[in-house]
Order: structure tokens, then sequence, then C-alpha cells
């Protein structure tokens, strides 16, 4: 009545409103009492709770769907049976949605962006990961072991949950559980078309997400966000092995080397790859050899190289741009790392020589190089058709 009056006072000063008219100020939100026809159409398809003063259908208490309203009775639908309820004969009627179901929906929803956003996971998943936490929630109640499913809608955040029971054929020897099972033939009695391995759902009460779901959920969530990471960090780099990665140095370990290659992603560098008593400190910026991607459920995924082969092989052609033009071949390369190497190159131009233009001005490129895999002495070698003129070239000075 405060309220009113207060309101009223500033529409009639403010002269807002030149017609006549009626103020109504109602309860906020879902909790008011549904009451009169009015109030039940505005809630059309809405689950509501009765409670009914006298029996009606041997019932004193309907749980159901408002499916319609007239001036005489409310229809109700339970469990697909219809109930025609007079408004004298109700003693409260109340929607089943509270106030903390609807500010856990935008919970959901602010969980599910935020995640999202900051780990770049797929709203999806987090979605999936939530559905799986609720239902985990849901079962805790039963002590028995029922079968459930959730479904959040992905705009409003609200959900529902469904009893889930499998229909298995009549002589399945795996009909163990009839809790979250069901033989054919009774399912045909509630479902006529009903097939072999279809499922049987109805709609049960939903679980507050509250500090138990939600922290099954976190568990659910990480776990599901850190497969994401790892499905994501191996199609992001399958298809990059054999390639030159950059990073920092994270972490030095006494089996390896931890490298930040950025975007929440690790490499790792393992002792028997890393080059001998090369001085490696936690902020140093390196290259490796990405040598092998790995969809392990645990421990590092990308594996890098120093000493590999190969890796000397793209730093010449990061070094001398004939090789990227394909003027020049490095066709092998072969190392003691730390100590020499030695590579073999072809010109594709008669008029270039390749050990001149990977040695560079002054030996400036291959000097490069050498700097990069810790001052490593590097041999080019001229590379001939004729086995024994090759070898000749690789062992002169």
């Amino acid at each position: 009545e405060k309220v009113s009056n207060q309101v009223t006072h500033l529409l009639d000063s403010e002269e807002v409103c030149n017609v006549d008219y009626v103020l109504e100020v109602s309860s906020p939100g879902f909790d008011r009492i549904l009451i009169t026809q009015d109030h039940f159409n505005r809630y059309l398809n809405e689950k509501v709770k009765v409670k009914l003063k006298w029996l009606v259908n041997n019932r004193k208490n309907i749980n159901g769907v408002i499916k319609s309203a007239n001036a005489e009775y409310v229809l109700i639908n339970e469990n697909n049976e219809n109930y025609e309820i007079k408004y004298d004969s109700i003693d409260s009627a109340r929607l089943k949605i509270w106030s903390g179901e609807i500010k856990m929906s935008k919970e959901i929803l602010n969980v599910v962006d935020a995640v999202s956003n900051e780990k770049g996971v797929d709203k999806e998943i987090i979605f999936d990961a939530i559905e799986t936490a609720l239902a985990t929630a849901t079962r805790r109640k039963y002590t028995k072991d029922v079968d459930v499913r959730v479904s959040i809608d992905r705009a409003t955040g609200n959900y529902k949950t469904y009893r889930r029971w499998t229909v298995l054929s009549d002589d399945d020897p795996e009909f163990t559980s009839p809790d979250a099972q069901i033989l054919h033939a009774y399912a045909t009695k509630q479902h006529n078309e009903i097939e072999i391995g279809d499922s049987i759902e109805e709609e049960i009460e939903s679980v507050p997400f509250g500090r138990i779901a939600a922290h099954t959920a976190k568990q659910v969530i990480v776990q599901k966000v850190r497969e994401a990471e790892r499905l994501r960090i191996v199609e992001s780099y399958e298809n990059k092995i054999g390639e030159l990665i950059m990073g920092i140095v994270k972490r030095v370990e006494h089996n390896g080397v931890l490298i930040d290659l950025g975007n929440n992603t690790e490499g790792f560098i393992e002792k028997d790859d890393l080059i001998p008593r090369e001085a490696i400190r936690n902020g140093d910026r390196i290259r490796a050899y990405l040598k092998e991607v790995r969809t392990e459920s645990k421990g590092p995924q990308l594996f890098l190289s120093r000493t590999h082969p190969d890796f000397l092989i793209k730093l010449f052609s990061l070094e001398v741009p004939e090789v990227g033009q394909d003027l020049i071949e490095i066709l092998s390369a072969a190392r003691d790392p730390g100590v020499r190497a030695k590579i073999s190159v072809k010109s594709n131009d008669p008029r270039l020589d390749p050990v001149g233009a990977c040695v560079g001005m002054r030996g400036s490129r291959v000097q490069s190089v050498s700097n990069e895999i810790a001052g490593e002495r590097i041999d080019i070698i001229l590379w001939d058709e004729n086995p024994a003129q090759f070898v000749i070239n690789a062992m002169s000075p």
C-alpha cells in the first residue's frame, strides 16, 4: 500500500497519465500465490504446486503444468492426466520456480561465459560439464542406481531433469537394473511405437545449483576444460611436427626443460634432447624442433628437441634465403650435439656456390646458426652424386 501510494503520487504530480487508470502493485518474482483466473492464464505451461482444501480425485496435492483457466476452474496436467480444479477448492497455488533457481540460471550463464572466454573452450563443452554435474548431484538423492539426464536451455540457463529407462529386449541377459532399464514388453504398454535401444524419460524435480552441485560441477568443468585444452593443443600442433618452435623457458627440471609457447600451451625438452653443457636459465628465449605430439591424458604433449639433425637444417633455412627459395638444397645433416656437425648441400642453380651461400659473408650465416646451438662447430659439405667423391668431400678438413 505504501509503494502504491508513492507511485500514484508521482504519476499524478508529473502528469504522466492524463486518463483514468488502475495501479496494481504485485509481489515480485515467481513466488507470488496464484489466485484468480488471470493469474493462472499469465503462467500457462508453467509448473505449479497446488494444495487443495479437500480431496479432488483422491488427491490433496497436485504438482503439474497449467494448461488452461476459465471462469469456473483451472486445468492442471500431471503425468499426462488432467485435473479440473475449481478455484474455491484451492488452498494455495504457487509456481514451482523459485527465485534461487532464476538466480542460479544466470549464474550458470555467467560461469559458461567466463570459463569459455578465459580458457578458449567451446561453450557447449562447459554446458555439457554442468549438465553432467547436475545429473550426478541428482543421482545422489536416490539410493538406487538410476539414470538421469539434465538439459540446460542455452539461452536462459534454465534446466530440467529427466529420469531415464533404457528399453531392452525381453530376453536380454544384460537386464540387471530395473531402476535404469525396462523390458520392451512393458515399455510398449506406455509407448506403442518405442523400439529396443530407445529411452523412456520422465521429468523429475531438479536439484538446485547449490554448494554440492557447484562443487561437483567445478570438478567436472576442470576435467572437461583440461581435456578440451589438450585436444585443442593436439589439433593446433599436429600439423606443425617438423617445424621450429619459439618459446620462453618456464622451468628447468632434472629431467628436462619446460617451455612456455603462449596461449596456455607448454612444450617439453627431455634431457636427451638438450645440447650437453648448454646453459639454460628461466626466462631465456630459445628455439627448438617439434619432433612429437602425444595425445596422452596426462603429462606433457608437445615434445621438442635441440639435438635433432633436422633442427640444424631448419636453422639454416632461416638464415639462408636461397634455401627457402629452393635454389639450394640441404640434403642431410649429422650431429654430435654441442661438439660438431656436418651438412651436405647442393645447388639447383649452376651459377650459385652452395657452400659459400651457407657460410655467408665472413662466415656470418654459419656463425649465427652455431651461436644458436651452443657454439657447435659446423662443416658444410658439397654433395656429389658419386659416393666416393662425396666421402672425400666429407672427410676433407
